[in-house]
């Protein structure tokens, strides 16, 4: 609770409090002697997931922090409901592992997103809380008699369940005119950062020479003398950005840490994934996000990062694909659209491809052949604003998937949640765009990968652009200031540019990759080739195996690029393979 001595302060003026030491922990819990439960999450400022009972009134209250930096499970089975920060704790639990099934609904979505989206999870009867949400719990009212879902769980007798922190509310309507915005925004970030860097321990940042981890440290380093940063260099020039964090380190005099791997040493990390993930998760960034963790670890207990800059500030390419390209897709193609592209129309199809390969597009955004197939052929897809940015995000949107549609229940909640942001009428698209990625791909995918790959290691991360404050002054920000036709995140560069040179992070976004589309193909060959087999795969009985051979030889024969596909079913069979 980064703003605890505040809340001590608080107290301290109203209360006589014997307090008995300094930790936030303890200022945690003696706010709830002095304020009701529903008026605490206003108070408190911090990452946090917690349940509480409360002996007196016999009431258990669960609650997690506005974003999902920390996780919480919840397990419903007869007569019996839990709660852990891990799955694998219910194994303890005879009864779970009696009757733990996997959820084809969960499954089904994983496949989608790469990733399982609150609140369900990889088995029927587990949950998470959802971000920014807490739940109440009368004992002398409740009754569980069998395993219920969650929005079941949410509406039983004795059951309060409240989202104290909705970012599906008008966010964009009132936009606030600052009369200095740069330096206003700075100071609130500035704020965060150093809330942020209270600790019992050493702490130190992660820099990778992208906009975000950049800010934090150039902020860190105005505040403080000595700064230690922390980052990751391969051998693969096309994917090492080290050169580019090691600059922007000697600008700032930081004390620097940067360490050098080559592929072995990251493909060495994938067998540990199943114990570091609770469930399947299938962002391939995963695997340097676990290599940077376990050395950061040996030197440190709490680093700062940039996550959430690119949901809070508008940093994703998909946000400039969608200026530059929707509105010419809705005027000349989407009319047209059951003609140009059906089945039977492939002369069309293959003249677009061959155009848009030959053209500047290729040039620009580097395309090959099988990648650009992946894009092409999601295009007959796109009939609206909601199933462009799902063509986006959903990996397996133009295609049959693997798990069978007719045994899923059709009320999927990451669905509803995208389409209640969709049907707003109040927004554009891309703040549409940016409300749906912070409503679930910040928490379920960016914040997941970076807590268990860092607490794997023992190792705990702060993200100072997620703070409540932070987040509340970007929602006043006009678009402009966020996203243009030509960039992304403009005040943040604006910031940045008062403290390092332009020319040290200008240049195009990367992001934390691996080359997962060659490893699948070459060193990891083998490896994927038993997961791919159907042996493995009928040791759960859950895929078509046709689908799986076609995914896999398209993509071993440079016909389509697959990697994201094939790596979500080579994570779920991995994780299968280490939990049953």
């Amino acid at each position: 609770i980064y703003n605890h001595l505040k809340l001590r302060k608080l107290l301290n003026s109203k209360y006589n409090i014997n307090w008995r030491g300094s930790s936030d922990t303890e200022t945690f819990l003696e706010i709830f002697n002095y304020y009701e439960f529903e008026k605490v999450h206003e108070l408190l400022e911090g990452m946090f997931s917690y349940v509480l009972f409360d002996n007196l009134k016999k009431e258990i209250l669960i609650a997690r922090d506005q974003t999902g930096e920390k996780p919480l499970y919840i397990l419903t089975m007869q007569n019996m409901i839990a709660f852990s920060s891990e799955i694998k704790s219910f194994k303890k639990l005879e009864l779970f592992n009696k009757e733990k099934k996997i959820s084809k609904n969960a499954l089904n979505n994983f496949f989608k997103y790469n990733y399982i989206p609150f609140p369900e999870t990889i088995f029927e009867n587990t949950f998470k809380l959802p971000p920014g949400s807490f739940m109440k719990i009368k004992l002398n009212d409740f009754k569980l008699e069998k395993y219920v879902d969650f929005n079941t769980l949410i509406s039983s007798n004795g059951v309060k369940y409240i989202e104290w922190w909705d970012s599906l509310h008008n966010i964009y309507s009132n936009k606030k005119i600052h009369k200095n915005i740069v330096n206003t925004t700075e100071q609130i970030i500035e704020q965060s950062v150093c809330k942020q860097t209270i600790s019992d321990v050493s702490f130190g940042a992660y820099l990778s020479g992208g906009i975000d981890s950049s800010i934090v440290v150039s902020l860190l380093k105005k505040n403080y003398e000595n700064v230690q940063t922390y980052t990751i260099g391969y051998e693969d020039q096309n994917y090492d950005e080290s050169k580019h964090a090691n600059k922007i380190a000697n600008y700032l005099n930081t004390s620097h840490n940067c360490f050098h791997f080559n592929q072995k040493n990251l493909i060495d990390i994938i067998p540990n994934l199943p114990q570091a993930f609770s469930e399947p998760f299938a962002d391939s960034s995963q695997i340097p996000t676990m290599l940077i963790s376990s050395i950061a670890s040996k030197h440190t207990k709490v680093i700062l990062t940039g996550d959430g800059g690119d949901e809070v500030f508008g940093g994703y390419n998909r946000y400039l694909l969608a200026i530059k390209y929707w509105q010419l897709y809705k005027t000349f193609i989407l009319p047209f659209r059951n003609s140009l592209f059906n089945s039977k129309n492939k002369t069309v199809l293959n003249i677009f491809k061959l155009f848009y390969f030959f053209s500047n597009f290729k040039k620009k955004f580097d395309f090959n052949l099988p990648k650009l197939n992946s894009i092409i052929d999601k295009i007959p897809n796109i009939k609206d604003e909601e199933s462009f940015y799902l063509n986006m995000v959903d990996q397996w949107y133009a295609d049959t998937p693997l798990i069978s549609q007719s045994s899923l229940n059709k009320n999927s909640i990451i669905k509803n949640n995208i389409n209640k942001i969709f049907n707003k009428k109040n927004i554009n698209l891309i703040e549409k765009m940016m409300l749906c990625d912070f409503k679930t791909y910040l928490s379920d995918d960016i914040l997941c990968k970076v807590d268990r790959s860092s607490m794997f290691y023992g190792l705990e991360t702060r993200a100072p652009l997620l703070d409540k404050n932070v987040i509340l002054h970007a929602n006043e920000l006009p678009l402009s200031e966020k996203i243009n036709k030509s960039n992304t995140k403009i005040i943040l560069r604006k910031i940045l540019k008062k403290h390092i040179p332009e020319e040290l992070f200008e240049r195009p976004k990367k992001g934390f990759a691996v080359p997962i589309k060659d490893w699948i193909k070459q060193d990891l060959k083998d490896w994927s080739t038993d997961l791919l087999s159907k042996e493995m795969c009928d040791k759960h009985s859950l895929f078509d195996m046709k689908k799986v051979n076609k995914v896999k030889n398209d993509h071993f024969n440079n016909i389509q690029n697959n990697e994201h596909k094939l790596w979500s079913v080579l994570q779920f069979n991995q994780w299968y393979d280490f939990n049953f």
